[in-house]
Parts: C-alpha cells; structure tokens; sequence
C-alpha cells in the first residue's frame, strides 16, 4: 500500500448497503469513487466475500448474485487472502472482540492492513477504541 493512501476494509453489512441502496450507500459510494482518484485503498476478506455471495443468493438469487460478482470486480477492490496470521488474529478478534466470526475477519483484516472498516454494524461498536471503524448509518 502507499503510505500516502489510506486502506478501508468493507463489512459485508456496508457492500450490501450499497447494492440495496439503503441509508449509507453513500458513504459506500464515496469510499468507491475516492479509491478510483488513488486516495484509498479498497479491501475485501475473503471470508467476507463468501459471506456477501451467500446472503445476495438466499435474498434475491443466484443471477443477482452473479452480477454483483460482475459489478464488484470492476471496482479495484483487493481481495485479502485468508492465511495463516489472518485467521490467528480473526481468531483473536473473535475471543477478545466477541465478535461474529466473518466480523472477526474483518477486524483482523483491519488490524493487518492497518485500514478503517467501513460498516452499517453497530457490533463493530465493540472494538472501535481499538479500530478505526466509520459506521455508515
């Protein structure tokens, strides 16, 4: 990453948000656009990513689900790989956190990344003293 840009991880509750067009898809949207002008970096877990494909299909179906695919993979976002020291300190977040696990990802992402989470999940309320979290709504 560039030490002049800053990273933000999405929770899935923010992408979702934003493909609803709920309250806060703005803030989604303006996280997206300030990634294309190079002023952040946009970052996904992978655990995360499952998490948002399993809720698209069981909401509004497997075709809307693929064209979320479509549309996220046009946004420059960097898929975080789940390793070793990701699930340690999500494992970490989870005990300490008490956080859901896929939320433990995202607060592990964080931490690894040095990002703000961006969310609509007022559970991340728990750790923002230790995180940087923007909530959206």
């Amino acid at each position: 990453m560039n030490s002049s840009r800053k990273s933000v991880v999405f929770d899935a509750s923010a992408l979702l948000a934003w493909v609803r067009v709920e309250p806060g898809s703005l803030a989604v949207r303006s996280a997206i656009e300030a990634s294309r002008r190079g002023q952040s970096e946009l970052l996904l877990s992978l655990v995360t990513f499952g998490e948002l494909l399993y809720k698209l299909e069981r909401t509004v179906g497997l075709a809307a689900q693929f064209r979320f695919r479509a549309t996220l993979g046009s946004l420059g976002i960097r898929h975080v790989q789940v390793t070793q020291e990701l699930v340690v300190r999500a494992a970490r977040w989870k005990v300490d956190g008490h956080l859901a696990y896929a939320d433990a990802f995202v607060a592990a992402t964080a931490d690894l990344e040095g990002a703000e989470i961006l969310t609509a999940d007022p559970d991340f309320r728990k750790v923002e003293k230790r995180l940087p979290v923007r909530f959206i709504r």
